[in-house]
């Protein structure tokens, strides 16, 4: 087994990295101890470093974002976006991590300190290589962990480019790379070095990770799956709501936790809805992911257009009514609209992760919400209103982590990420984000 580097537009096979083997696993979780256990950086020297790795990823966002691209498949200008954001993200916390992680006074006798857990892992995806490594990356070893990293096996350069822009920045053996196998993952979360993890993945691998994690008490942050709703109702901006829901849906070729999956549409404005989002699907063009006219490149893998095409084909073979489709070719999915949906349907009930748009006709907006809540996951949502007390309403009666109004889902360094039910626990970003693993210890005086 290997770490793979393929092209998916072209198949082309450029590097493998083989599995870390046990002396080699040791070696390196002794350099990461050694440096850990002797750091003396301080928090001042730490945001240094992050500032000067924003620098570096900009000097170098042609380079990172090819890799990107020729690597997972997302267009260009979308892997360029993904660079920039993660300087974005270096900037905020250079800005507000002090203010963050500044000792809180309680009462005149007492005050609350956050200290760093000590070595902690992330276990990463593939469709935002670089964003999400940094968004766990960064506050962790901003608040003064060492960072470990298992990496998607599709993305192996993106891996080795990370950790190298980690140590040009100055970090050092603070952020280290880790070829290693999911039971090799399993031996570190089990062993006393490892102080918490945080997995970005699908609900399968969540549970995994947490029940070992679970199991020695370890601390662990779990960003999952979605099938997010996008509710829009009888007085919204149609054509704006249109507008966002093809872009957010084909963002990464749909291959995005946030991206909404269903959309539930009162029925007073269902036609008129479907009618702008056709027009705009027809024009949308998928083709070699560094050619900047095209909108979608192809899925990651292969495995997973075949996965989209089963649960598309289940779909149907049930009850739902194709309403646009083009058919696969090599990696591409084409974006493909369901809609008369029936409960017992893929498209009702699990997540499709790529291009497919799931509508639902319903009444009134105590059904949309009801529908848009029954569903295991729940990690983001967007309500769709000109009446912003009817928006907040709805807002609030959301089972997820997040609810955008008049707008689509996204990931901002300053705003606290997560999701609940199946879609996992724990927050990234913000504030919450830069804490989760840190100790927050009450020194009392009498």
């Amino acid at each position: 087994m290997t770490f793979q580097s393929r092209n998916p537009y072209t198949g082309e096979i450029y590097e493998e990295y083989p599995f870390l083997n046990d002396p080699q696993l040791q070696s390196k979780l002794n350099e990461v101890a050694l440096v850990y256990k002797y750091n003396e950086l301080s928090l001042t020297d730490r945001l240094g470093f992050v500032a000067s790795l924003a620098q570096i990823l900009r000097d170098q966002k042609e380079q990172l974002a090819t890799l990107i691209t020729r690597e997972m498949g997302k267009i260009i200008a979308e892997s360029r976006g993904e660079i920039e954001k993660c300087a974005v993200l270096c900037d905020y916390y250079v800005k507000n991590a002090e203010n963050f992680l500044q000792d809180q006074r309680l009462n005149e006798n007492a005050k609350l300190v956050y200290q760093p857990l000590g070595m902690v892992l992330g276990i990463m995806p593939w469709n935002f290589p670089f964003w999400q490594v940094f968004r766990f990356a960064v506050p962790a070893i901003i608040s003064g962990n060492a960072v470990l990293v298992k990496h998607a096996p599709n993305v192996p350069t993106c891996a080795i480019a990370i950790e190298e822009v980690f140590k040009k920045a100055g970090f050092g053996a603070l952020y280290t790379n880790l070829f290693i196998s999911v039971e090799k993952v399993q031996l570190l979360i089990r062993g006393l070095r490892i102080k918490g993890v945080s997995l970005t993945g699908s609900t399968v691998a969540g549970k995994k990770v947490a029940a070992r994690a679970g199991q020695y008490l370890k601390k662990v942050v779990l960003e999952l799956g979605g099938s997010d709703p996008f509710i829009v109702l009888k007085d919204a901006d149609i054509q704006k709501a249109a507008q966002a829901g093809l872009e957010a849906r084909i963002l990464n070729c749909g291959q995005s936790c946030i991206s909404p999956k269903r959309f539930i549409l009162l029925e007073s404005i269902y036609d008129e809805f479907v009618g702008e989002l056709l027009g705009k699907v027809h024009h949308l063009k998928g083709g070699d992911p560094f050619d900047e006219q095209y909108n979608y490149g192809p899925l990651a893998m292969s495995k997973f257009v075949e996965q989209l095409q089963q649960q598309v084909h289940d779909s149907v073979r049930v009850g739902a009514t194709i309403l646009h489709q083009e058919n696969a070719t090599t990696n591409f999915f084409h974006p493909t609209i369901l809609e008369n949906i029936p409960t017992m349907a893929p498209a009702y009930r699990e997540e499709l992760f790529g291009p497919v748009f799931s509508l639902f006709k319903v009444k009134d907006v105590d059904e949309a919400v009801q529908l848009a809540n029954k569903n295991d996951y729940g990690l983001g949502a967007s309500v769709w209103s000109h009446d912003a007390e009817l928006a907040n309403e709805v807002a609030l009666k959301m089972e997820t982590g997040s609810v955008f109004i008049n707008d689509w889902v996204k990931s901002d360094p300053a705003l606290p990420f997560g999701g609940i039910k199946q879609s996992g626990l724990g927050k990234e970003l913000g504030e919450l984000g830069l804490k989760e693993f840190t100790n927050c210890k009450i020194i009392r005086n009498i």
